[in-house]
């Protein structure tokens, strides 16, 4: 019963407050990503090991770039192609991932390296050494899943939804983008 009265609140709280509400889930969504990250691929300890930073970082980007970029991006493509047609779905996932995505990975690639006191050389090393990687690996599974996304998800959990992908591709992206080059 107690789960219950718990999803009808977040159903709630997704309609009333969309954004907060996605930006919360994505917070916790993106620390549990960077914690397996750290703990389960890298093998480190939670309270020893685990760069407690890098987990607060990987969130702040996800909760306060991705998800309010996201939400705005989706309630764009919702009324501009509202319909779920197959010629509106790939529209919709072309430009997301041949428009937003690669902006958005320069962004974080960027951001990321910069918060940990990285020079522009480090930086531009890094996007050198990932990008084509990153975006490549995106295309396989995002493309997919966007296309899906877009097909099938009432636009108010397309964030959610895709936030919850994301939590094994933070894993991924904070495992590539934190090893050393």
């Amino acid at each position: 019963m107690g789960r219950w009265v718990l999803l009808r609140k977040f159903q709630h709280e997704l309609k009333e407050r969309p954004l907060r509400t996605q930006m919360i889930f994505a917070s916790v969504v993106a620390l549990a990503g960077d914690t397996v990250a750290q703990n389960v691929v890298e093998g480190k300890r939670l309270f020893n090991d685990q760069d407690h930073v890098r987990t607060v970082r990987m969130a702040c980007f996800s909760t306060f770039v991705w998800t309010p970029l996201g939400y705005k991006w989706f309630l764009f493509a919702s009324r501009f192609w509202p319909k779920a047609t197959l010629t509106n779905v790939v529209k919709k996932t072309s430009i997301d991932q041949l428009v937003i995505i690669p902006i958005t990975l320069t962004l974080f690639l960027c951001t990321n390296e910069a918060l940990q006191g990285s020079s522009v050389a480090k930086i531009k090393k890094r996007i050198e050494s990932d990008y084509q990687t990153i975006l490549v690996k995106n295309w396989q599974v995002w493309g997919p899943v966007q296309f899906f996304n877009f097909y099938l998800i009432p636009v108010a959990y397309q964030v959610i939804f895709v936030r919850v992908i994301g939590f094994f591709w933070t894993i991924f992206m904070s495992f590539i983008s934190h090893k050393e080059i």
